[in-house]
């Protein structure tokens, strides 16, 4: 199962965004992950050869075009249903895309998909009959609880994962409450959620509300997200790069940092970060309510690489940024969420670091191959 890449953009058309070579050069420059473009309303296709060339010009890149049809609007019956998302499927086919994330709002542009499973089942069998393979991501409202007349089962049941829009700004409330009670809900139907970060009115898309978006994506351990959407002036394109580039995704505002990128290379030290604090004699602490890491030095630590604490410590524990700790261990910083809860990993970069040191020597005897 194929989840978007990395940190992706979300485009309306690829013509207002002044087209396939300035969409290209940006996302690759930024170092986006993926972009998703809007293709197609129902049966009525969009921008096709725009499109085509996008996915041809990020290539080299790296970075993958999925694309995004509005669903709904001609599914009356459900073999009507059943040739929509055939439509769908040939046109994401055939301009070459790494998948589709069909957006379905039964409450506004979507009316014959209310309280029918059974079309909602047709449309998705209409796009496996065209394309098994291809990855399928039902995007719609944040919470089932408020939308009980969206098919939610039947859809979650066809797709390989969900892309709720968490549009926070709109919604109300902290990116963090609104990701985790949309994760909550999404809970019991058991499929990877990539949450849509975004804002109906997009000037409120600010930097700093997407850093403690990506901070919020970190903490509940998924691996991908988007933003919407690609709107010229309103979107914060700084803040996008930073994401983008940035192993430390983001730092809270007390400095504690939150990291992410699942440790996926193989035959590389990787040790967890609580049995490194807890064989120096320090402590780490997890605040599930605040969301926040914090990583405590052992009395009597010095500042230095040897030790690797970020603070001079005389006494009782005090407690220390992350960021320093990391560097001077040499190593880069993981986050992952195991069934027991958030934890930290450290990974060598190249070469393990060595360990003449008593302290480091002691810091890492829970080295594991990944």
């Amino acid at each position: 199962m194929r989840l978007p890449a990395g940190v992706g953009v979300w485009a309306e058309n690829v013509a207002g965004c002044g087209g396939a070579r300035v969409m290209a050069a940006k996302a690759i420059e930024l170092g986006l992950g993926h972009i998703a473009v809007k293709n197609a309303d129902g049966r009525l296709e969009q921008e096709h050869e725009a499109i085509r060339e996008l996915v041809a010009r990020v290539r080299s890149g790296g970075v993958e075009v999925w694309v995004w049809p509005f669903a709904g609007y001609t599914s009356s019956t459900t073999e009507r249903a059943f040739a929509e998302g055939k439509a769908q499927a040939y046109m994401a086919l055939s301009v070459g895309a790494t998948g589709i994330m069909p957006n379905i709002e039964v409450s506004d542009g979507s009316p014959w998909y209310r309280n029918s499973p059974a079309r909602a089942t047709a449309y998705l069998g209409g796009i496996r009959s065209v394309a098994p393979a291809l990855p399928i991501g039902f995007c719609s409202y944040p919470w089932p609880s408020e939308q009980g007349d969206t098919p939610w089962a039947a859809f979650l049941g066809g797709s390989d994962f969900v892309a709720p829009q968490v549009y926070y700004a709109t919604i109300g409330g902290t990116p963090l409450k609104c990701l985790q009670r949309t994760i909550r809900e999404l809970k019991p139907y058991k499929k990877p959620v990539y949450p849509l970060a975004g804002d109906t009115a997009q000037s409120r898309l600010t930097g700093q509300s997407l850093k403690e978006f990506a901070a919020a994506v970190a903490v509940n351990g998924l691996s991908s997200y988007g933003i919407y959407h690609w709107a010229g002036q309103h979107t914060p394109w700084d803040a996008v790069g930073e994401l983008c580039r940035s192993v430390l995704k983001v730092v809270r505002p007390d400095g504690m940092p939150i990291l992410c990128h699942p440790v996926e290379a193989k035959g590389e030290t990787v040790v967890d970060l609580r049995s490194v604090a807890e064989a120096l004699g320090g402590r780490v602490d997890w605040d599930e309510a605040s969301a926040t890491l914090s990583v405590y030095a052992p009395s009597g630590a010095r500042v230095g690489p040897e030790v690797g604490w970020a603070v001079a410590v005389s006494g009782a524990l005090a407690r220390c940024k992350l960021v320093p700790l990391v560097d001077a261990l040499a190593f880069e910083a993981h986050y992952m969420t195991p069934p027991q809860g958030p934890r930290i990993y450290l990974k060598s970069k190249g070469a393990a670091p060595g360990v003449s040191s008593p302290l480091l020597a002691r810091a890492y005897p829970e080295a594991v191959s990944a």
